[in-house]
């Protein structure tokens, strides 16, 4: 792949308020491979640990794509296929902590991960966190 210029990147989160931010937001470029990512996640108010829900789906996005990006030479296609598998470890993530907690404790999260890949963009996303082009 051709390295294109690097993309200018600001995130920022507002609490707003509420007691507590639920919210988690993450992004990392690889300028020498034109490539790079946004996520963001949403912690579900109203249950347990929305905090801690974002912070899980954030971990595992990155994990996915790193492992990805990280590599000395990109596939298009491997990157375009950790898209979902990224969102399935993030789910999975997620449902471990429920599992290892007591009965009956519940907690989620939206997901928006974008996918940088040189000028174009790829994404997904889960649950009700938009994406404006």
């Amino acid at each position: 792949m051709l390295a294109t210029p690097a993309y200018d990147i600001a995130l920022i989160l507002d609490q707003g308020r509420r007691e507590t931010q639920e919210d988690a937001v993450a992004a990392r470029m690889f300028d020498a491979a034109g490539a790079g990512y946004i996520v963001v996640a949403d912690g579900m108010g109203g249950h347990a640990a929305g905090d801690i829900a974002s912070e899980r789906v954030i971990t595992a996005w990155r994990e996915a794509l790193d492992a990805e990006l990280e590599q000395p030479t990109l596939s298009e296609n491997a990157l375009i296929d950790a898209l979902p598998l990224a969102a399935m470890q993030a789910n999975a993530a997620v449902a471990q902590y429920c599992e290892e907690q007591d009965a009956g404790f519940n907690m989620g999260s939206t997901m928006l991960g974008v996918l940088l890949l040189e000028q174009r963009v790829f994404w997904i996303s889960i649950g009700d966190s938009p994406l404006y082009l």
